[in-house]
């Protein structure tokens, strides 16, 4: 079917622009053509001439999510991570019958 290969080809292009890492201070519109890519207009064919022009005109922007969501992402990790340590050191001992169930 037509629109899966389109979205199929949209998810690969948009995958392939979350892993580009730019270092420094360098500004791009990745963020802008990820949004472009995800918009129903773009999607269904239906942009006409001034779309792009009324989209900067309003400064549409992709925001990147507040800092403490990576803190928030960063803490549950650790704690997935401790914990999978501790199931593991508590299968062992259980398996040497040291501790009841």
């Amino acid at each position: 079917d037509m629109f899966e290969s389109k979205d199929l080809a949209i998810a690969n292009v948009v995958l392939g622009l979350k892993e580009i890492q730019i270092c420094g201070e360098i500004r791009t519109n990745i963020d802008y053509t990820i949004d472009l890519l995800h918009a129903l207009d773009y999607r269904e064919n239906k942009i006409p001439r001034g779309w792009f022009d009324c989209n900067i005109a309003m400064r549409v922007k992709a925001e990147r999510p507040p800092w403490y969501l990576f803190v928030f992402g960063g803490l549950c990790l650790k704690h997935l991570l401790v914990m999978q340590q501790w199931l593991q050191i508590m299968r062992v001992i259980l398996k040497k019958g040291k501790c009841h169930p």
